[in-house]
C-alpha cells in the first residue's frame, strides 16, 4: 500500500470488504470522499463514497448516508447513479458502491460559460429532460432529492460517445411515505438542508414542507443557469439569497439569453413560481413543456416520466383500493383482469378487497340478470292469459294471433285445451282452464273420460277480472 491521502479515510492501494482496492481519490466535500476503486474479482472499476471527519460523530448523518444507499437502490432511471453495494470499514465508516462515471458535471460547464459560451437551448433542454426521467423515478417512490443543483447533475460520457446526465447524491432526500415518518427525526423543523442559491422558498422556512415541487423549483434555478450563463437569485450573503428566493422576481431571462425560443422562458418562470401550488403539478408535466424545445434526442424521457408517475398513480390513488388500474385520463373502465393483474400495496388485504369487489359485481349481475328475465317472463303469461279471456265470435275460425303458437288440436264436442304457460303467476295459473273456454255452436257431447270432463249445458263459463296491475 501508499502513502494515505490526508483528507480520505482510507489509503491509496488498501484492500475493502476484501474485494475492493482503492485506486484514485475522486473529490472530497464536507462530509464525504469518492474514491475509485477496482473489484479484485471482477475487475470491475467502481466508486466508493466514504462520510469521514466530523461527519462520522453524528448519527444523523451516518443515518442520512445509509438512506442515500437504501434510496437510490430502488431507481432503476438510466439517469440515476447506481448503488451496487454497501458497507461498513474496520473505523465503522459505512461506504456505498457507485457506477463509476467519467466526464463532468454541470457545474464545471458552467464554470467553463465565458471560455465555451452559452449552453445551446436544446442541449440544455435535454440534459433538464433526462434529469426528469431520474427524478421522475425517484418520485414515484416518493422520494424528493432536496439538493439539486449543476454540481449534482453529472455529464457521463457513454461507451458509445454520447453524453447522459446522471442524477447524485440523495443523501438529504426525503421519503414522503407515512411508513417512513420517523426518518423526519434526522430533519429538525427549524433545520435548512440543500444549497442556498437551489432551495425553494418553502425549504428556506422548513425543510419539512418540501415536496416534489421543491425539487421542480431546483430544476427551474438550474434550468435559468444555464440558458443564462447565472442563476436567477444571487446576493453577497446566505441571507441575502434567501430574501431574494422568498421575495423577488428573477430578472426576465430573455434579457439575458436573446436567442430563446417563444415560450421557453415560461416554462422556466412557472418553475420558479413563489407558490408551489402554481408551479407544474409533477415532473412529467414539466417534461411535456419542454419537449418541444429539445432536440428530440430525449424525447423517449417524456414518456417514461409519464409512465412511471402513472403506474405510481394506480398504486397509491384513491383508486387503488377497489382495484382499478386505467392510468389517468383513461375514459373505459378497467377490466377485472387488469384489475386482478396489477400489484398493489399491502399484498393480501388489497387482493382480497379486489376480490371482494369483483364478487360483489358479479352477484349484482346476476340478481339483475334474474330480475330482467322474470319480469319479461311476467309480461309474456299476462298477455297470453289477457288473449285468451277475450271471447271469440261464432264462426270466426281464422282469428289473427298476437304471437305464432303452435297448432292447437280442434275438438269439436268440447272446449279448446290450451296448454300450460311456464312461469305463469299462482293468481293466473287457477284462472287459466276457465279463460281458454271458447264459445262454438252447441256441440255434440263426447263420452266423457278421466282427462276431459266437459262443463254441464247449461253451466255459463266467465272470463275472470284481472286486477289492473295484470292489464
Amino acid at each position: 500500500m501508499t502513502d494515505a491521502t490526508p483528507a480520505s479515510p482510507v489509503p491509496i492501494g488498501a484492500v475493502l470488504a476484501d474485494k475492493y482496492v482503492v485506486e484514485q481519490i475522486l473529490g472530497v466535500g464536507g462530509m464525504g470522499v469518492v474514491v475509485a476503486a477496482r473489484h479484485r474479482v471482477l475487475d470491475q472499476r467502481v466508486a466508493l463514497k466514504f462520510l469521514h471527519g466530523p461527519a462520522l460523530a453524528n448519527p444523523e448523518i451516518v443515518q442520512r448516508f445509509i438512506r442515500e444507499a437504501r434510496a437510490v437502490v430502488k431507481l432503476e432511471s438510466q439517469y440515476v447513479a447506481r448503488v451496487s453495494d454497501v458497507g461498513v470499514l474496520d473505523t465503522g465508516s459505512p461506504f456505498i458502491v457507485m457506477e463509476l462515471l467519467s466526464g463532468r458535471d454541470l457545474a464545471q460547464r458552467l464554470e467553463a460559460y465565458p471560455a465555451e459560451g452559452p449552453v445551446p437551448v436544446a442541449e440544455a433542454v435535454d440534459r433538464i429532460l433526462e434529469a426528469l426521467d431520474a427524478l421522475a423515478e425517484a418520485h414515484s417512490h416518493d422520494i424528493v432529492h432536496r439538493d439539486l443543483k449543476p454540481a449534482n447533475l453529472f455529464l457521463a460520457q457513454r461507451a458509445d460517445g454520447t453524453v447522459a446526465t446522471k442524477v447524485l447524491d440523495f443523501g438529504i432526500s426525503k421519503v414522503l411515505a407515512a411508513s417512513d415518518a420517523p426518518s423526519d427525526n434526522l430533519t429538525r423543523t427549524m433545520a435548512t438542508l440543500g444549497t442556498p442559491l437551489y432551495m425553494a422558498p418553502e425549504q428556506v422556512r422548513s425543510s419539512r414542507s418540501v415536496d416534489v415541487r421543491t425539487d421542480i423549483w431546483s430544476i427551474g434555478v438550474v434550468m435559468y443557469e444555464l440558458l443564462a450563463g447565472r442563476p436567477p437569485f444571487d446576493a453577497d450573503s446566505m441571507g441575502g439569497v434567501f430574501a431574494a428566493i422568498i421575495e423577488t422576481v428573477p430578472a426576465p431571462l430573455a434579457s439575458r439569453r436573446p436567442d430563446l425560443p417563444p415560450g421557453l422562458e415560461a416554462v422556466v418562470l412557472r418553475c420558479l413560481e413563489k407558490d408551489p401550488q402554481k408551479r407544474f403539478s409533477d415532473v412529467a408535466d414539466l417534461a411535456r413543456a419542454l419537449a418541444p424545445f429539445g432536440s428530440g434526442r430525449a424525447a423517449a424521457c417524456v414518456a417514461r416520466a409519464s409512465a412511471v408517475l402513472s403506474r405510481r398513480d394506480r398504486r397509491s390513488g384513491p383508486e387503488a383500493d377497489s382495484g382499478a388500474s386505467a392510468p389517468r385520463g383513461w375514459a373505459g373502465a378497467p377490466s377485472v383482469s387488469s384489475s386482478l393483474g396489477f400489484s398493489q400495496p399491502g399484498g393480501g388485504a388489497a387482493s382480497s378487497r379486489s376480490r371482494g369487489m369483483i364478487a360483489l359485481a358479479i352477484v349484482a349481475g346476476v340478481i339483475a340478470v334474474v330480475g330482467v328475465a322474470a319480469v319479461v317472463i311476467r309480461g309474456r303469461a299476462t298477455q297470453a292469459s289477457v288473449q285468451a279471456a277475450e271471447p271469440v265470435s261464432p264462426g270466426s275460425v281464422d282469428a289473427p294471433a298476437a304471437t305464432p303458437s303452435p297448432p292447437e288440436k280442434t275438438n269439436t264436442g268440447g272446449p279448446t285445451a290450451v296448454p300450460p304457460q311456464i312461469g305463469v303467476p299462482p293468481e293466473l295459473a287457477s284462472a287459466a282452464p276457465s279463460a281458454a273456454v271458447v264459445a262454438a255452436p252447441p256441440p255434440r257431447r263426447p263420452a266423457a273420460s278421466a282427462h276431459h270432463a266437459p262443463p254441464p249445458p247449461s253451466a255459463t263459463v266467465a272470463a275472470p277480472a284481472l286486477p289492473e296491475d295484470r292489464l
